[in-house]
C-alpha cells in the first residue's frame, strides 16, 4: 500500500469513528474551500450513501465545510484593522459603529450557532452589509437537525 493510501486509511482502521462519520469528515474536507477535490467529494458521498448518511447529512455536512471561507473572512478582518491602526486609520473613523441592529444580529448568531468568530465585530464595523450576509450564512447549518451537534 503506498503512503498515501496507507495515511487515507487510518481513520477508518482505527475504529475510533465510523465509518459513516469518516466518510462525511471527507466529504467536508473535499469540499472546503481551500481545496474542492470533486474526485474525492464524489467518492465519498457515493461512500457515504452506502454507509447510509442520509442526503441531508452529506448536505449538512457540504454547508459546514463552506464556513472555512468564513473563518477566512473573520481572520482577515482583525489583520486589517490592526494594518490600518499602524498608519493612523480606525475603524471609528469610518462611522461604522455597530449599532442596536448589529447588536441584535450578533445576539442572534451566537444562539444559533454557540459562539461568536474572532474577528466578526471588527468585520461588521468595516463591511457591515457584507459581515450580515456572511453571519447569515453562517447560521444556516445549525439550522437543520440532519447531524447531531457534535459527532
Amino acid at each position: 500500500m503506498n503512503a498515501y493510501l496507507e495515511f487515507h486509511q487510518t481513520p477508518f482502521e482505527s475504529g475510533n469513528l465510523n465509518r459513516k462519520t469518516c466518510e462525511l469528515i471527507y466529504i467536508a474536507l473535499d469540499a472546503s474551500v481551500n481545496h474542492l477535490y470533486s474526485g474525492g467529494i464524489e467518492m465519498h458521498i457515493v461512500k457515504a450513501l452506502e454507509e447510509d448518511a442520509t442526503v441531508y447529512e452529506i448536505l449538512d455536512t457540504i454547508q459546514l465545510s463552506m464556513l472555512t471561507v468564513h473563518a477566512t473572512q473573520c481572520i482577515d478582518a482583525p489583520i486589517l484593522i490592526q494594518e490600518m491602526e499602524r498608519v493612523g486609520i480606525t475603524p471609528k473613523e469610518l462611522g461604522n459603529d455597530l449599532s442596536d441592529q448589529d447588536q441584535a444580529t450578533k445576539n442572534r448568531y451566537i444562539e444559533t450557532t454557540g459562539h461568536w468568530p474572532k474577528g466578526a465585530d471588527e468585520l461588521l464595523e468595516l463591511s457591515n452589509r457584507f459581515a450580515k450576509a456572511m453571519l447569515n450564512y453562517g447560521e444556516v447549518p445549525y439550522e437543520s437537525d440532519a447531524l447531531a451537534p457534535r459527532i
